[in-house]
């Protein structure tokens, strides 16, 4: 992470938290609940603090990688409910 940016666990996770459960209650609008965004939310915090090194600030900002993040596992959680479903048929 940059000087501009938090480096402990605790405030990155008070400061993106709520951009990833938003990001992802946006995908997951009219399929899946609160809690399903808060899931998807907490597997993006979990990716950033586990893996820090994926970042690459070169690419763009920590919000737009936590944005990034939020919606590839938004879509990763629709794909599995999708599966499930239609084997459910």
């Amino acid at each position: 992470m940059t000087r501009k940016q938090p480096e402990n666990a605790e405030d990155l996770y008070a400061r993106y938290f709520p951009l990833a459960r938003a990001t992802a209650a946006r995908f997951l609008q009219g399929t899946g609940s609160d809690e399903d965004a808060e899931e998807v939310a907490d597997d993006v915090m979990l990716e950033l603090l586990a893996h820090p090194e994926k970042y690459d600030g070169g690419r763009g900002g920590l919000s737009t990688y936590v944005c990034v993040l939020a919606r590839s596992r938004a879509r990763m959680w629709l794909m599995r409910v999708c599966s499930a479903l239609s084997q459910n048929r």
